[in-house]
């Protein structure tokens, strides 16, 4: 049975919702869209209806709707808002993803780093320190990156005159990172800044940045799996997949790729089975005893997944996660899997 879905949304992300909202009604959902500003493509919405651009009156206008138009579920395809839509799970709104634990602990790095290692998972060493003493003593190469996000870069207030794009960066040592910031005069606002943001809850573009830097143990690898798939009740229908190989003198952590070979994946195929042949037995093997265990200690219900799968060490491990709260992928993705003109997994059959 249909269900009644109100998708939140910003005009900035239109070309997402759109596909989503016209997958969802294939699905025999009625989608009501809320958005901020109008443009010519809402003429193709058969519901929309437009708010301010503030976090007060989207709450407002969301709790209205759902009252007037027996909302089933909440939802939204906008990295920008996934901040309110977890504030409303947590007040006890139906939303999507449907999770029984924390969604704070999978899309921040530093708290998923934290959860991992308390559940058994592999993680390398990550720290978000707030005084360089913590981590003075670490030899082994870094890499910087927001805990927030995983593209782009953060700016922190105040910095314009001098911001130095950190992010997405490696190091040879924690002491060349502290040379750079010293060169730039940047020292006592990283770790104001460090400080400041230390309780902020995640979200990417919430208050304008990205949270503060995390500092990682630098792992550079020839290997590189990313993973799109749907979870639901405890089951995984992978989406596609990519690998892909470094290029042989990158210096910059894993996203110099080259040589990348993408697998889709159709519905009512037996997926499982050409993920493993895609991958490989033991990457396969490896991926679906971490994302088991994750998804039981996360309570998962229904949620649409991306994550990379990277060797560390003598193992593999974890990361990027991103929660598609509305629907499968990424616009990137969707358009993907749109152009291989297959029928393919939705998460809105499941809701």
């Amino acid at each position: 049975m249909g269900k009644n879905l109100l998708f939140v949304n910003v005009s900035k992300n239109t070309k997402i919702f759109l596909l989503h909202s016209a997958e969802a009604e294939r699905c025999g959902h009625t989608v009501y869209n809320l958005t901020d500003f109008p443009r010519s493509e809402h003429n193709t919405l058969n519901y929309v209806e437009y708010v301010n651009n503030n976090f007060k009156d989207y709450e407002d206008a969301i709790k209205r709707i759902f009252q007037e138009k027996d909302i089933d579920y909440i939802s939204t395809q906008c990295e920008v808002l996934y901040p309110l839509i977890d504030k409303l799970s947590r007040e006890g709104y139906p939303t999507i993803p449907i999770m029984g634990g924390d969604v704070d602990e999978l899309v921040n790095k530093e708290r998923f780093a934290n959860f991992c290692r308390r559940i058994g998972l592999p993680q390398p060493d990550t720290f978000a320190p707030t005084k360089f003493e913590e981590i003075a003593d670490y030899d082994r190469p870094i890499f910087i990156k927001p805990t927030n996000g995983t593209d782009g870069t953060i700016k922190l207030h105040l910095s314009d005159d001098k911001y130095a794009f950190f992010d997405y960066c490696r190091f040879p040592s924690v002491q060349t990172f502290m040379d750079t910031l010293e060169k730039a005069d940047y020292v006592e606002e990283f770790l104001r800044t460090q400080n400041e943001m230390k309780d902020m809850p995640s979200g990417k573009g919430i208050h304008g940045i990205r949270g503060r830097h995390l500092i990682q143990e630098c792992v550079v690898t020839p290997d590189y799996f990313y993973f799109n798939f749907i979870v639901d009740s405890g089951k995984i229908k992978f989406l596609m997949s990519n690998k892909s190989r470094m290029k042989g003198n990158a210096n910059i952590y894993m996203y110099l790729l080259n040589n990348v070979e993408l697998l889709v994946l159709p519905k009512d195929e037996n997926n499982h089975a050409k993920m493993r042949e895609f991958v490989g037995e033991h990457v396969f093997e490896s991926f679906m005893e971490q994302i088991t265990k994750l998804i039981e200690h996360a309570k998962v219900e229904l949620c649409g997944f991306n994550m990379a799968f990277i060797p560390w060490r003598d193992t593999y491990h974890i990361q990027d996660v991103t929660l598609r709260h509305g629907g499968n992928a990424s616009l990137r993705s969707m358009n993907t899997l749109l152009n291989q003109n297959t029928d393919y997994d939705s998460i809105w059959e499941y809701v």
